[in-house]
């Protein structure tokens, strides 16, 4: 079941710096006092960010899409606790990896952003394309709508915000992913404000179009892949022991979707998975029904703990 949100950013898209004025008052409150970021006014927290009133509200949309300020995701605190500690401003690649997948993770809630590193299955992007395949996805109620806490039986669907709505939407996943190619004076601004540019998810192809082919990720360290995949693993899994590399591949959360990921490369880096000192015990590779399967060993659940191991890995190593 799913819900929307095609607005709530006020046309502003993530930057870097943005988390971490939220989770500073979070952590340490205004001035070091203990206040509860959601009783502070947003003339307050204008004053303390040095931002508009606007970008108030852009700050804690984000804080909010990647999970920091909702407790629906029980480890986004405790990740960006480890995040503020190593690199609160967003410096190493690892990092901007980990906040793209927190971003992209929530398959519940469809945004433009998501629904591109969730749905989209082209290998070239334009803002017309994008919008076209979201509009043909609602239009055949690939959504169906959370139920409201009155009505226990609903079979509605989700429709689409407005026409404008959405091209602002979509906008700004291109503001934050895409870098624009053969750039002059005014589009500089622009690139610098692609916040995930360099992960090079989307890049130019000519004029008003990108490609987002499946490849190789070269800046994606192991560990990283590693917690991201443990972590779809821990929402989807249940009570199952064994996940295809089809599923790996298209089920909407995956990291080969949300990284962009050919088959070839989720494969070799599974295969270093099963080798791996402390996880390879862990995982192995089983035939199920004429493909490849990676089985969970022993039944080993204990998620929350290796994905700890691997977060600290990650800043251990520098990388």
């Amino acid at each position: 079941m799913y819900e929307k949100r095609f607005s709530g950013h006020q046309s502003f898209p993530l930057r870097k710096g943005w988390l971490n004025k939220y989770h500073s008052i979070e952590a340490d409150g205004l001035d070091g006092g203990k206040d509860d970021i959601k009783e502070l006014t947003v003339e307050q927290l204008a004053v303390y960010w040095g931002v508009g009133k606007n970008m108030v509200d852009a700050i804690k949309y984000w804080a909010g899409q990647t999970g920091i300020s909702d407790a629906q995701y029980h480890d986004s605190k405790k990740i960006f606790e480890t995040l503020y500690s190593n690199d609160k401003f967003i410096q190493k690649r690892s990092t901007l990896w980990l906040v793209h997948w927190l971003l992209c993770r929530n398959t519940e809630q469809v945004t433009s952003y998501r629904f591109f590193f969730n749905h989209y299955n082209s290998l070239l992007v334009s803002k017309d394309s994008l919008y076209t395949a979201i509009e043909v996805a609602f239009e055949k109620n690939r959504f169906p709508m959370k139920a409201k806490k009155d009505k226990k039986h609903s079979h509605s669907f989700l429709t689409l915000d407005s026409s404008n709505s959405m091209k602002k939407d979509i906008g700004i996943l291109f503001q934050m992913y895409a870098l624009k190619d053969n750039v002059k004076n005014k589009d500089v601004e622009d690139n610098m404000l692609a916040m995930f540019g360099e992960l090079e998810l989307i890049k130019p192809f000519g004029k008003d179009t990108w490609i987002c082919e499946l490849e190789e990720r070269t800046s994606l360290s192991d560990n990283v892949f590693n917690y991201c995949l443990l972590d779809f693993f821990s929402r989807i899994m249940g009570k199952e022991t064994s996940i295809g590399i089809n599923d790996i591949m298209h089920l909407e959360g995956s990291p080969a979707r949300i990284f962009r990921m050919s088959e070839r490369e989720i494969e070799l880096r599974l295969d270093k998975l099963t080798k791996t000192d402390s996880l390879g015990e862990k995982f192995s590779w089983i035939d199920s029904r004429g493909s490849r399967a990676i089985q969970i060993n022993d039944n080993f659940v204990q998620y929350d703990n290796v994905k700890e191991e691997l977060l600290n890995k990650v800043y251990a190593r520098n990388v």
